[in-house]
């Protein structure tokens, strides 16, 4: 007959809990970068702001709502952003 390992059930319960399984994030868009040095100068700069969480060396998500500014930024920098997906036309 198995025998459960209560204390090691207790723990999981507990852990589970106190910490998400999943996050979810509404009302943002993607930044990928060629590189990590891009996505670290885009981040130490005024963009950073609007970083909401960076995901890899090269990636990141960002605010939806200030992707116009994000990308006029990135032109004045001399960046030339592909933008996948938009619905502007």
């Amino acid at each position: 007959m198995p025998t459960t390992d209560r204390p090691a059930a207790a723990a999981r319960r507990e852990r589970a809990s106190t910490r998400p399984l999943a996050r979810v994030y509404r009302n943002v868009a993607l930044l990928e970068c060629a590189d990590a040095a891009t996505l670290e100068e885009v981040a130490a700069g005024p963009l950073g702001r609007h970083v909401v969480r960076r995901l890899s060396d090269t990636a990141a998500v960002v605010d939806h709502a200030h992707l116009d500014t994000i990308v006029k930024a990135l032109h004045k920098a001399g960046y030339t952003p592909r933008i996948s997906g938009d619905e502007r036309g």
